[in-house]
């Protein structure tokens, strides 16, 4: 359960990595005590022995803080009592201490860290405020009169320095053609935000948790973006087949352009996986999956 470098906490300013916070466990009892714990999400699973102190001495323990931890201490010769049980979500990098007491005093913070969700906050400050940037500038650009009599400042001059009206020549403005005129933003932009989305992901999401997959007990954001994807797919090719439906579009073609599709997404999800030298069909990555679900 706990982490590897267990040492590290003895330091005065460890060097943590990722997800890993220390408490410090001090022994104010006239007995020697042994500290259990356990992570909330190993489901029905025993509890440790993490560490036994003996009377008037402490003990430093790493642990991870993706999940939330449940601790306890029992006496020596008493296995069985359990005494001061809580549970408690950690922070990355903090430092905590547990004064082993008979009035069972809460964990407390000794030395905090910095915020470790700053990072993706900026970058989300960020895209947030170029996005209202960008929208502001094509409203200014679509509904400023002022803008656009500007962009017509050359032709104004020329009528100014003395050309006759009766001898411009008129060309009338041509219509606007829209270049995808039966296309749906919002399942553009959601289907973008799963891309992305995804990608992040597979590239490790920052090492924050809940970019990662759970194991098995439970749902971290990352669990989503799949099937919120398959989703945003299922219901593009609805509105796209619909639309085609509705232009006489045969259905024999539609179906050789469905299956066409889908037989050039396995070619290249077999030629991707192909780089991991598999040489059979049973140790493709689909493959591998179907065997999970079943």
């Amino acid at each position: 359960m706990l982490l590897d470098s267990p040492n590290k906490c003895l330091q005065k300013n460890p060097n943590f990595l990722y997800d890993e916070a220390c408490i410090d466990v001090t022994n104010t009892l006239n007995e020697t005590i042994s500290v259990f714990g356990q992570y909330t999400e190993c489901h029905k699973c025993n509890f440790q022995n993490l560490r036994t102190v003996l009377p008037g001495e402490n003990s430093s323990l790493l642990v991870n803080t993706v999940y939330p931890l449940e601790l306890f201490y029992v006496r020596a010769g008493d296995n069985v009592t359990q005494h001061c049980r809580f549970e408690k979500t950690l922070s990355e990098h903090y430092r905590y201490g547990w004064n082993i007491t008979s009035d069972c005093k809460s964990i407390y913070i000794k030395q905090p860290a910095e915020n470790y969700f700053l990072p993706i906050l900026t970058a989300f400050l960020v895209l947030f405020c170029f996005g209202t940037f960008w929208y502001l500038i094509k409203c200014i650009y679509k509904n400023s009169g002022r803008l656009r009599r500007f962009l017509r400042l050359n032709t104004e001059v020329e009528n100014d320095l003395g050309q006759s009206s009766a001898n411009l020549l008129v060309i009338p403005k041509p219509p606007t053609i829209q270049k995808h005129p039966n296309r749906l933003k919002s399942i553009d932009v959601f289907r973008g935000f799963c891309i992305i989305v995804m990608i992040f992901v597979n590239y490790g999401g920052g090492k924050y948790w809940f970019f990662s997959h759970s194991i098995w007990n439970g749902l971290t954001f990352a669990d989503l973006v799949f099937p919120w994807f398959m989703w945003i797919m299922g219901l593009s090719l609805e509105v796209s087949l619909q639309r085609k439906l509705r232009q006489a579009v045969p259905r024999r073609q539609l179906f050789f352009q469905v299956l066409k599709r889908s037989l050039i997404l396995i070619g290249l999800g077999i030629v991707i996986n192909s780089n991991q030298n598999l040489s059979t069909i049973a140790e493709l990555r689909f493959q591998v999956y179907c065997k999970d679900l079943e």
